[in-house]
């Protein structure tokens, strides 16, 4: 990853976990790349608003714009 990245603690369930080390090694890249993929796609048009408005989100914002799109 070249830009800056945060760190966050998620708990995944066992399978899930399994599936998601597979994926990486598949792809020859890590965990943490795969979950960014899938997230920026998940939430695309409010990342886009995000950017657009330069005004970063909070973790509670970003808690609920999951929620709302059903990932959590």
């Amino acid at each position: 990853m070249t830009q800056l990245t945060r760190r966050a603690t998620v708990y995944f369930e066992p399978a899930l976990h399994r599936a998601l080390r597979h994926q990486a090694a598949a792809h020859h890249c890590s965990v943490s790349e795969i979950i960014n993929a899938a997230l920026s796609e998940a939430i695309k048009p409010d990342i886009n608003n995000a950017e657009a408005d330069d005004v970063p989100l909070s973790d509670h914002s970003l808690f609920e714009l999951l929620k709302k799109h059903g990932a959590l």
